[in-house]
């Protein structure tokens, strides 16, 4: 066999096993080298989301994603558990045991960053993939490295997508999203009321004390729904009843991102992930991990999203007093989180 012959029968032999994934079984499958690292990746987001859930959040641990979810590859989409609309696309469907999986060959929503949830109604969207079913949207790891300077890795960038998650599950527990449509007036309420932004971090800055005091006094907790109070009496009642649902939604939103970083370290090495994916650190970076490195978990005057931060910090007081409330909380989204101080405090008077 001549030279040229030898070596183009290796090249076509690499390439064969590029284009191939053997699984544990030692049959091959179909599987692109880019779709193997798409759904390795999705079982360590799963293993990720399971094991949170089990320690920070019971009722979160139940079904595999919660709903659907597309991940933005390099030039393709892949969808999990797609509904009519996204089946009507162009796509190849994938062999995956947590759910049916397919790939669209486009970028679905554009080549820009993306992790958050779409969810669209109305009858010109109709035909939108997202229309009256919300789906989870997430941009590569690599993409979101570029566009997220403090996200270097796979497990960081999983610890997002958790947080995207629970908003799928709160969607399926009744939350319609409607206070999405009105985030910006929100947003521009907090940028343009007078004194608003000053009293939001004083409230902020009151639950952060009690969070770091031994001991909290009953006149701790009054105080501090006294101050809050006085402001939103002043608010639009449209504006007001926004940033109660928010702070809901995107405080245990955090709430939950915030423990999957403490449970990054407790995953077990996903040997699969370590051979394919660079940006993959086995779970190095979260070694012995300081929650308290993540500044802008708990800071609420920085940004107009300030809500994310006060419901995490409530999420957090509620945690310290011993008040059971996560079996409940997203039965009313419009049960503002200070209200379970009120009762606490209505209880102990009793």
């Amino acid at each position: 066999m001549k030279k040229h012959q030898l070596f183009f029968l290796i090249f076509l032999l690499v390439l064969s096993c590029k284009e191939k994934r053997t699984n544990l079984k030692g049959k091959e499958n179909d599987l692109t080298l880019e779709d193997s690292l798409v759904i390795e990746r999705l079982n360590w987001v799963y293993q990720l989301k399971k094991l949170t859930a089990s320690e920070y959040w019971t009722d979160f641990n139940t079904g595999d994603f919660n709903g659907s979810l597309i991940y933005k590859s390099i030039k393709k989409s892949y969808i999990i558990e797609p509904n009519n609309n996204a089946l009507k696309l162009p796509h190849k469907k994938i062999s995956y045991d947590k759910g049916t999986l397919i790939k669209v060959d486009s970028l679905i929503g554009g080549d820009g960053y993306e992790m958050q949830v779409l969810a669209k109604s109305g009858d010109i969207y109709k035909n939108d993939i997202s229309y009256e079913f919300p789906i989870v949207i997430s941009s590569n790891v690599e993409k979101t490295k570029l566009s997220v300077p403090d996200v270097p890795s796979t497990e960081m960038w999983s610890t997002m997508l958790v947080h995207e998650l629970i908003h799928n599950f709160q969607r399926k527990l009744g939350w319609n999203g409607k206070e999405n449509e009105i985030r910006h007036l929100l947003k521009k309420h907090f940028v343009e009321t007078p004194g608003f932004r000053k009293s939001v971090i004083a409230e902020n800055e009151m639950v952060m004390k009690m969070l770091n005091m031994k001991e909290i006094e009953y006149q701790h907790i009054k105080d501090y729904l006294k101050t809050r109070k006085a402001r939103l009496i002043k608010m639009p009642e449209n504006i007001k009843n926004c940033e109660v649902v928010l702070e809901k939604i995107e405080g245990s939103g955090r709430y939950i991102e915030a423990k999957a970083m403490l449970t990054v370290e407790k995953v077990p090495v996903h040997k699969n992930l370590a051979k394919i994916d660079s940006l993959y650190k086995q779970g190095k970076d979260f070694y012995n991990f300081d929650i308290k490195t993540q500044g802008y978990l708990t800071y609420a005057g920085g940004k107009s999203s300030y809500f994310y931060a006060t419901g995490y910090n409530l999420l957090l007081l509620l945690d310290k007093l011993d008040i059971n409330y996560k079996n409940n909380v997203f039965k009313d989204f419009k049960k503002p989180l200070f209200e379970y101080l009120e009762d606490y405090i209505n209880e102990k008077n009793r």
